[in-house]
Formats: structure tokens, sequence, C-alpha cells
């Protein structure tokens, strides 16, 4: 099929199946004879799918990449999803200033005062819902381990010699000097400014790239509870409190997964771009 009948049959025009071709999407054999581009039954689907996910306003990168199966269709329509919303708040404000316009008097153009707030209004609430996230991540982590330093520094001095610091049911099976104490804050500083580079290091799915922040975040979070719990569980054992390690661990875990799954629903989901982590 030559470059006229693709452009008959699927209505597109000559210089974006060039541009298709050029961005690595199509792929057509030449002609040995001529050097002209033969487009066989194949390239023409292809070329009707990527028709359809560009009039989805589906950028061509990650068409690219859903073809190398390097993204997923589910990712990239709720991405997507999340920009027409973006799109509609936005012609919203736009027709809500278009209206109070419209009640004002006729004005020249060289008379005409652009409204206060009114050119970037749209990124003022984008940015607001940004910060938020980024508070709250902050609060998250950072208030977790400041909680954990006044902890330490509270409990450190109450402390005998010898703590325990392993358990076998409710009985302690092992004992370390009160400084061993210290050591779960030192994992907690480890954590807050290791996570980041070990997560980055990974391997992410492409989909959950703009997330990473966020999973940086929780990653924190995670660790410095644990290393928080088990303070807690060794000041309730020495006390002599009758909760058995594990018990308290799952508890605890249950805990923080609530505390993620919140956050992950009320800020993180309602984010759409990525953010930076302080």
């Amino acid at each position: 099929m030559t470059i006229k009948e693709i452009e008959e049959q699927l209505q597109v025009t000559r210089a974006n199946v060039r541009f298709y071709e050029k961005e690595g999407l199509l792929f057509p054999r030449r002609n040995p004879l001529n050097g002209y581009r033969e487009y066989s039954d194949e390239d023409v689907e292809i070329l009707r799918k990527i028709i359809f996910f560009r009039s989805l306003d589906v950028p061509v990168g990650k068409i690219r990449l859903y073809m190398e199966g390097k993204l997923e269709l589910h990712g990239i329509l709720k991405e997507q999803m999340q920009r027409m919303q973006e799109k509609q708040e936005e012609a919203l404000q736009a027709r809500s200033l278009c209206e109070r316009l419209l009640e004002q008097e006729e004005q020249s153009f060289a008379c005409f005062t652009v409204p206060e707030g009114a050119d970037d209004r749209p990124a003022l609430i984008r940015d607001t819902l940004h910060h938020l996230t980024y508070l709250w991540d902050t609060l998250l982590v950072w208030g977790l381990f400041a909680l954990q330093a006044i902890y330490t520094l509270l409990m450190y001095p109450l402390l005998p010699g010898e703590i325990p610091t392993d358990w076998k049911g409710l009985v302690a099976v092992e004992h370390h000097g009160k400084s061993f104490f210290l050591y779960y804050l030192v994992v907690s500083v480890v954590l807050l400014y290791g996570i980041r580079v070990a997560v980055f290091s990974l391997y992410c799915p492409i989909r959950l790239r703009c997330y990473l922040d966020e999973v940086c975040a929780l990653c924190k979070a995670g660790g410095i509870g644990f290393s928080f719990s088990q303070q807690i569980y060794i000041v309730l054992s020495w006390q002599g409190v009758p909760v058995g390690y594990g018990m308290f661990m799952i508890g605890a875990a249950v805990l923080y997964v609530f505390l993620a799954a919140a956050c992950w629903r009320l800020f993180i989901r309602r984010g759409g771009e990525a953010r930076t982590w302080v």
C-alpha cells in the first residue's frame, strides 16, 4: 500500500505518517527497486491504533513505550483521565471568568484590565495541591522521626544498664547495653537519607515513576516506624507489660499500612504530576 492510499483510507496527512515514522512508531519496508515505502496491512493497523491514541491526546512518547511493552494501557488511560479532569476544571474556571466579564461594560483592548489572579489561577490551584502533598509527606516522615527522637531522648536516661533486645514469646532471650537503644535512632537516620538513593537505583515500572517521591516517603515512614516500634516494645518489655512481640509488631504494621493507605488515597492519588521531594 502506498502513502497516498494510506492517506485516503485513514484520513491522515502524509506529514503525520512521516512524523510517526521519524518518532519510531512505524517501520514500513522499502521497495528495493524504486526505494518507495510500502505499507503492509500490519502497518495500517498499527497506524490506526496510533491515530486512535492521538485522538485521546496520548503523547507520542507514551504510545512508543506502550508499543515496546514498557507501559501498561490502564496506566496511560488513568493518566489521560487525570489530565482531562484538570483541563475540564480549567475550562470551567475560564468559563466563569468569561461570564463575569460579560456582566461588565464593553472595553477596548487598550482599556481592558486583566482580573486579579485570572492569569495564574489554574496554576495556583495545582501548585497548592502539590504543596499540600509535599507538606503531608514532610509531616509523615519528619514528624514520625521527630517523635522517635523525642521518645529516645526521654526514655534513654530512665533505662537500666541492660535492656532486652530479643524475645521468645513474652520472655526476653537476649540483652544488650542501654546504648543499643540509640542504635534504632541511628537506623532511622540512615533510612531518612538512604531510602531515596536505594529506591531510585532500583528498577521501577514507568507508570509508577511519577510517584517515586511518594514511594520514598512511604518507605521512609515504614522503616522509621519499624525501628520506633522496636524501641517502644523494649520499654514495654522492660516494664513487664504482657504483650507478645509478634502481636505487637503486627499491630504496629497494620497501623502503618492504614496510615499509608489513607495518605495515598487522600493526597498522592490526587496529585497527578511528579513532585519534588527535598
